[in-house]
């Protein structure tokens, strides 16, 4: 029996102080990874990390908390604004 479920799927949030730190590389390596999971249909990801960074690749302090972990409150809304065009094509049936 085929399933019309589809699921999106959110990389992690970037964390570590530096680009090249070994806490980042290895959120990239999980970015890596959930990519291959996806189909573009069923199974979509995207990868959000760039609304939590500044240019230089530093943790962004305005949508990230001071502990280069957790979401800051304009961090949620971006990240909601971000994923929502995804979902409604999703919900749709429309292509990307």
């Amino acid at each position: 029996m085929r399933t019309s479920a589809k699921g999106l799927l959110l990389g992690c949030f970037p964390t570590g102080v530096s680009p090249g730190s070994w806490e980042r590389q290895q959120v990239n390596v999980l970015h890596e990874r959930a990519a291959e999971l996806a189909d573009g249909d069923r199974v979509v990801y995207q990868d959000l990390q760039g609304l939590f960074l500044n240019r230089d690749g530093s943790v962004n302090h305005t949508t990230m908390s001071g502990d280069d972990v957790h979401l800051a409150a304009p961090g949620y809304e971006a990240w909601g604004e971000a994923a929502l065009p995804t979902i409604r094509r999703m919900i749709d049936g429309s292509a990307e």
